[in-house]
């Protein structure tokens, strides 16, 4: 993998779908290595050629990380958690259903980057359930204008933004967890980690920093970003991400993606050490591993592996920051 960024103004162009679901590379061979490999030709569910077991499992993963932390939260009794970005409220396990939901947000122009969950105190829950059941429930927030009275009310009601990822690794056993930070030359002298280091990293896309800045300043609602581990979350705040990255401690690095659809393309991650991170969630129980099967319906079979159980508690750097928020809505 090339360590070397550049700008991705030539990249190819994907729809919604295909971006939020798009695999890296390096997660497909590196996690299904030894699997007989499947062509997508000879697969089509509907109008979409899906990139096989490697992209159904990661798909179920990402969306089964952000609902554990929606759980997560709501088990508090403090806090509400409100699923709000399109990738955190597609009804249904069925990519082909994922497939038409992801089409209707972008038939009504709404693609734009939003969080996927917002958090709001628990003594708002009553007005939260309301704007929803007007909404017509969590589902159609990603149908509506930002603009919207409904939206707005959850926007002032809330009081921070998570962004949400995933990950298989189990971070504490991974080789260079919690290895101190040392100068490195490639860093000027900068504190780092060799760039062959195997750690826990929050992976932020270049193209999505300019985006989230956006939203965060527009609405006035901190913006944080957290990834599931199988052991474990952690955090970060999107302004001491953007600290880290302008002051050179984390530079971008290029990964190779791959769409659903088949489109390849190079984008740049900024992947922050989890040294700079607080600990968000720690696991209470291990997630099972359950096989499953998608039927095109022109007798093709697909088996892959999807994510069941595995309960999130919030740590207490999580809850504590939860806590240091504003209670009371404000004007936004």
């Amino acid at each position: 993998m090339s360590r070397t960024a550049k700008r991705l103004d030539d990249a190819p162009q994907e729809d919604l779908f295909d971006s939020v679901f798009s695999s890296p590379v390096e997660d497909i061979e590196g996690e299904f290595r030894g699997h007989p490999p499947l062509p997508r030709e000879d697969f089509l569910p509907g109008s979409r050629r899906l990139c096989g077991s490697d992209f159904l499992t990661r798909r179920h993963r990402c969306v089964r990380s952000t609902r554990q932390i929606v759980e997560s939260v709501a088990r508090t009794g403090r806090f509400v958690a409100i699923p709000y970005g399109p990738s955190s409220v597609a009804p249904g396990d069925d990519p082909r259903v994922h497939q038409s939901y992801f089409e209707r947000i972008e038939n009504a122009d709404r693609a734009g980057t939003r969080p996927d969950i917002l958090i709001a105190p628990g003594a708002h829950r009553d007005e939260v359930a309301r704007v929803l059941s007007e909404a017509g429930g969590a589902a159609e927030l990603p149908l509506l204008e930002e603009t919207d009275s409904r939206l707005r009310q959850l926007l002032r009601l809330s009081t921070l933004a998570v962004e949400c990822g995933s990950s298989l690794w189990r971070a504490e056993a991974m080789p260079d967890y919690g290895t101190p930070l040392r100068p490195l030359p490639h860093l000027g002298g900068r504190p780092g980690l060799p760039l062959t280091a195997v750690l826990p990293t929050i992976d932020l896309k270049h193209e999505e920093v300019g985006r989230f800045v956006s939203w965060q300043d527009e609405h006035a609602l901190p913006v944080h970003l957290w990834r599931v581990f199988r052991d474990c979350a952690f955090g970060i705040g999107l302004d001491e991400a953007r600290r880290l990255i302008d002051t050179g401690l984390i530079e971008a690095t290029q990964q190779t993606f791959q769409s659903p659809s088949g489109v390849v393309s190079d984008r740049n991650i900024y992947e922050i050490h989890h040294h700079y991170a607080y600990e968000s969630g720690r696991r209470t129980t291990e997630p099972r591993l359950v096989a499953d099967r998608i039927d095109d319906g022109n007798g093709h079979l697909l088996p892959y592996v999807r994510f069941e159980g595995g309960d999130l508690e919030l740590c207490d750097d999580a809850l504590g920051l939860l806590d240091s928020l504003p209670r009371e809505p404000e004007d936004r």
